[in-house]
């Protein structure tokens, strides 16, 4: 219970829905929260994941300027990194790059904990990025398309070569 964070706290008709995500030390353990519905104070339906406590360093080996030129560097050797300036800036949620500690678990394995940096990038103006580098090695674990690029087939891949987005409709 020390590790989980009240989100939300809503209320629907005579329902509550509490929402709570898991933290170690103060760093939140990605992809884990639990909700909890409630009714006469009396939980009748939960749902969610919640990992077991960690048990890594949470000192970072790389620092968050690194990371964040790494990642940089990666979308610069693709060719699809430009600077978006002030203005367009408007027309994304947030800075262009930004990098957040966290706990991380490789395909949702409880025992494949790994502290790492959430870099969210808007490489260019049509897309935006989640990549998730160890912070102790610096090795990218995933990279991955948090949405649609201006193009007439919208099907993406992970690094696993694994469709995880519908194609999009066909276009003259």
């Amino acid at each position: 219970i020390d590790e989980l964070k009240l989100q939300e706290n809503t209320v629907q008709e005579n329902y509550s829905h509490v929402k709570y995500s898991q933290f170690y030390q103060g760093i939140e353990v990605y992809g884990s929260e639990i909700i909890l519905h409630e009714q006469d104070d009396l939980v009748k339906l939960s749902n969610g994941i919640l990992f077991p406590t960690p048990e890594i360093d949470i000192t970072p080996v790389v620092n968050e300027l690194e990371v964040i030129n790494q990642v940089k560097e990666d979308f610069i050797r693709e060719n699809t990194f430009h600077k978006i300036d002030q203005e367009q800036l408007e027309y994304i949620a947030g800075e262009q790059i930004d990098a957040e500690l966290l706990v991380y678990h490789l395909d949702q394995n409880p025992k494949q904990e790994r502290l790492c940096w959430k870099v969210e990038i808007s490489p260019n103006i049509a897309e935006r990025w989640l990549v998730f580098v160890d912070a102790h090695t610096s090795q990218i674990y995933s990279k991955l398309p948090m949405g649609c690029k201006f193009a007439a087939n919208h099907a993406c891949e992970n690094e696993h070569n694994h469709d995880f987005l519908p194609p999009g409709p066909e276009t003259a």
